[in-house]
């Protein structure tokens, strides 16, 4: 995928910072003038756990019935904080969300994610994947915290490297 058309990537997992990200995200679509895709990364919390409904059950019971309610949850966001111009798309892709997220910037400008996921450890100043990411990444990595300001500051860390180079350069464009 070209430069022009890479599109800004959000994680979503149905978690209370998600419908930040996902904000953000979009004001970052609309902003640079790019697509929208969302990504449910899924992993199967058992081996061998059936993932669709139980035969007993209601037929929209199960775990990747779940997964497909967050994604088209987010959608529905996106689309109505996007409006009809901004491009969305989504899917739900089975694996650990620092992998899925990380083969997704193959394709993306910016990755954007919550400050916070599903998971335990609520003293921690981010969560694990946002941290993974914004190390791994090969794309500028964007952790929604709390109420988007788009008036407020930007901030980068930097420390000399080429690395850290290339993030004052991207924060200095933000900016």
């Amino acid at each position: 995928m070209n430069s022009v058309s890479a599109a800004i990537v959000v994680g979503v997992d149905g978690s209370p910072s998600n419908d930040a990200a996902i904000d953000l995200a979009v004001q970052q679509a609309r902003l640079h003038g790019r697509p929208l895709r969302l990504v449910h990364a899924f992993e199967w919390p058992v081996p061998f756990i059936y993932p669709g409904p139980s035969p007993e059950g209601p037929a929209d019971a199960g775990l990747a019935a779940d997964a497909d309610r967050i994604l088209a949850a987010g959608l529905e966001r996106a689309r109505q904080a996007g409006g009809p111009q901004l491009q969305v798309d989504g899917e739900v892709i089975t694996g650990a969300a620092v992998p899925v997220l990380l083969r997704q910037t193959a394709y993306a400008s910016l990755l954007v994610v919550g400050d916070r996921g599903l998971g335990g450890f609520a003293g921690l100043l981010l969560g694990s994947v946002s941290t993974q990411l914004a190390a791994h990444a090969p794309v500028p990595v964007l952790v929604a915290r709390g109420t988007s300001r788009p008036d407020g500051p930007v901030v980068v860390g930097v420390d000399g490297s080429d690395h850290s180079r290339l993030a004052l350069e991207t924060a200095l464009k933000e900016a």
